[in-house]
């Protein structure tokens, strides 16, 4: 019996030398794992973790871009610690290699990694939703209801139906998932910094509210490809507002489309929209894209001139003419030149 007892307590012993001996290894794993980085090689990079993504999936993008040296491990780690409940989505930056640990801890922090984004001149608001939406996936349904709200419109000064227009071209620092409203504020303001207050006082001595000297702005924005004929492209509107004259502009029709013609067609001409300048005269209700400070000034400062009419000439430039049967060979002379 003694003998029996005496086995027992040896197995016994044997058992616990075994679990200590394990949990010594699983510590010094541990500890290894909280602070060993990725293997050399390692690239600085962001890395987007979408909404909903699960724990192993994450891993996998992290192993993926050399952020992480084993998906198992990462996720043994992740529960051990009970950091796995606590990691949140963004677009997170890797600009040196970090421990697992680190990497956990780091992806707990909601990733609001400031990035610069780009608004072209003459982007139209939805062009400017689409890609906040795409490189910082901001809500584009709250992005535009914001930007079709009355009373939110009100509050930045702006007397119009939308935001078309009033968001300025620019390059701002937006961070993923930035809340629509922040957006629309700094792209709002930054129209109110360049929309000074002597350019105000310029539109008024036009004749001009701010919201036609914005809507005249956009035509040549989008009519213009070159800063130094901006102001005589201004000087063609000014003169057919003056004897009410249809604007004529591809640009406004281009607008109402629902893509985007290298050539208007005739039937597109016929299009009964306020937008189409062919058969409306006057401005359209309103701006057509979002404008640059050229094209601002040019809608406020237009050249001196008498011209009427102008045609592209296809490589960016215009020719520019006073009379119906001057702009008409015009044309001729430019389909000419392109045939030959």
């Amino acid at each position: 019996m003694a003998n029996k007892h005496r086995v027992i307590g040896w197995v016994v012993i044997i058992i616990l030398a075994l679990v200590a001996i394990a949990a010594i290894k699983a510590n010094i794993w541990l500890r290894e794992q909280l602070r060993k980085p990725p293997s050399a090689g390692f690239k600085p990079q962001v890395v987007i973790i979408p909404p909903g993504k699960s724990l192993r999936r994450t891993a996998t993008t992290l192993q993926g871009a050399g952020i992480i040296r084993d998906v198992n491990s990462f996720i043994l780690l992740a529960r051990v610690t009970r950091l796995d409940r606590k990691l949140q989505s963004g677009r997170y930056r890797f600009d040196e290699p970090m421990a697992p640990i680190v990497v956990l801890k780091t992806l707990t922090k909601s990733g609001t990694l400031t990035e610069h984004v780009t608004i072209p001149e003459g982007y139209t608001l939805a062009e400017i939703t689409t890609t906040l939406a795409e490189q910082e996936s901001i809500d584009t349904k709250q992005f535009l209801s914001l930007a079709h709200d009355p009373t939110f419109l009100a509050a930045h000064g702006i007397e119009a139906q939308s935001a078309e227009g009033y968001l300025f071209p620019s390059t701002y620092n937006i961070y993923w998932k930035m809340d629509p409203k922040k957006a629309l504020n700094l792209m709002m303001s930054e129209f109110h910094k360049v929309y000074s207050d002597s350019l105000k006082k310029r539109a008024t001595v036009l004749g001009l509210s701010t919201h036609q000297a914005l809507t005249l702005a956009s035509i040549i924005e989008h009519e213009g490809k070159r800063d130094s004929e901006r102001p005589t492209i201004s000087s063609v509107f000014h003169n057919r507002l003056k004897k009410k004259m249809p604007l004529e502009s591809c640009a406004t029709v281009e607008f109402i489309l629902p893509e985007h013609k290298g050539r208007l067609l005739f039937e597109d001409l016929k299009d009964q929209s306020p937008y189409n300048t062919y058969l409306h005269a006057g401005l359209p209700p309103g701006p057509i894209c979002s404008p640059g400070r050229s094209s601002i000034l040019a809608a406020l400062y237009p050249a001196d001139t008498d011209y009427l009419f102008f045609v592209s000439n296809g490589d960016g430039s215009h020719t520019f003419t006073r009379t119906g049967s001057q702009h008409a060979q015009a044309i001729q002379k430019i389909r000419g030149n392109h045939e030959k």
